[in-house]
This record gives C-alpha cells, structure tokens and sequence, in this order.
C-alpha cells in the first residue's frame, strides 16, 4: 500500500510539473501571439497610410496635368 500511495504521489508530482510547464508554454506563445498582433496592426495602419498617400500623389499629379494642360 505504502508503494503504491508514493507511486501515486510521483505520478501526481509529475502531472503538476507537466501542467506548470504547460502553463508557461501557453503563456510563452500567448506573448509571443500578441507581438505578432501588434506588429500586423502596425504593418496594417502604414499599408493604410500608404495607400492613402498614394491616392494623394494620384490627385496633385491629376491637378497638375489639369493645370498644364489649360
């Protein structure tokens, strides 16, 4: 009985290690998860910023043809 009990015991111990090391992995990737996030959300807003600057040079190159061309 008294080995089994300590058997017990170890498996325990080893399921509590397994989870407290699962814990930090999940935490790990969660970091790592909203650094990826971040970086898109940036990486989106400059694409926005692009773009509208594009549209902007669009219009000033229309103004100038327009004006010329008068």
């Amino acid at each position: 009985m008294r080995n089994y009990i300590r058997q017990l015991e170890q498996k325990n111990d080893d399921l509590e290690r397994s989870y407290r090391a699962a814990i930090v992995s999940v935490e790990d990737f969660e970091t790592k998860l909203n650094g990826a996030i971040e970086r898109n959300v940036m990486l989106e807003s400059e694409l926005d910023e692009k773009e509208g600057l594009k549209a902007l040079v669009q219009r000033m190159r229309d103004e100038a043809r327009g004006k010329f061309n008068v």
